[in-house]
């Protein structure tokens, strides 16, 4: 049983995450779907949310702290009662991800060494070279570790720039929580030491876990979720599509 989260400004993230909600309900019987909004939008109405929460505070602040807060709030709260996958509301789920693991871990993410593909099919690293984690997809397990990995993180990002604060800064914090590079071998398990805990971090490939489409039509089969950000939105809709067939 899984618990998705999403956290959301504006009108077409509402409408994104509904879609994305409707996936992963389709992969995971028995999700529960929580998504916190800037407001009540209409169509979180939708029988694929289970709760929509509004903090209007969180709207006075930066994107990415407002992300990492309210990914906090839910972690404290007493929804956070079972594994969690907290997402992006471009995300797709298309088969069932075997989060199920011998070694215990706390916290999941996704790893990448290229941001892209040039027209020669060659990698471009891009910002995979300061950002080798994509914090569009992030499961957590119902354990202090996940509690602590997440609050590190959203006090971390609290010290950063004003630019990082508006994006990427929740990469950046994951990068600093989990150490590694565009060098690593994937997948892998390590444990990292906060002042307050120690966190058992599970890192996988995002190829597979976290895949960016770089087309339209592009074959998913095999994946476990498609992330069509960025300049390729576009591709969400057809990705749905292609999930709900696979």
């Amino acid at each position: 049983m899984l618990n998705i989260v999403y956290w959301i400004r504006g009108a077409d993230y509402a409408e994104m995450a509904v879609k994305s909600a409707e996936s992963m309900k389709r992969v995971y019987e028995g999700a529960r779907v929580f998504v916190y909004a800037d407001m009540l939008h209409e169509i979180l109405e939708s029988s694929a949310v289970d709760e929509s929460i509004v903090i209007p505070y969180f709207n006075s602040t930066p994107h990415m702290i407002a992300n990492l807060q309210a990914q906090v709030h839910y972690c404290l709260s007493s929804n956070f009662d079972r594994r969690s996958l907290l997402v992006d509301a471009d995300t797709i789920a298309v088969s069932p991800a075997p989060l199920d693991s011998e070694k215990p871990w706390d916290l999941l993410c996704t790893w990448r060494d290229h941001v892209a593909r040039d027209d020669e099919g060659q990698k471009i690293v891009g910002a995979a070279q300061q950002m080798p984690y994509n914090y569009g997809i992030l499961a957590l397990e119902n354990t202090q570790g996940a509690r602590e990995a997440m609050l590190w993180m959203r006090d971390r990002l609290k010290f950063m720039s004003a630019q990082l604060q508006a994006w990427y800064g929740n990469q950046w914090a994951l990068r600093e929580l989990v150490g590694g590079s565009i060098r690593d071998t994937v997948p892998y398990q390590t444990t990292r030491q906060t002042p307050w805990s120690q966190i058992e971090v599970r890192v996988e490939r995002c190829d597979k876990w976290n895949y960016t489409p770089e087309s339209a039509d592009e074959d998913i089969a095999g994946k476990y979720f498609v992330h069509p950000k960025g300049e390729r939105k576009a591709f969400f809709d057809p990705m749905l599509e292609k999930a709900a067939a696979a």
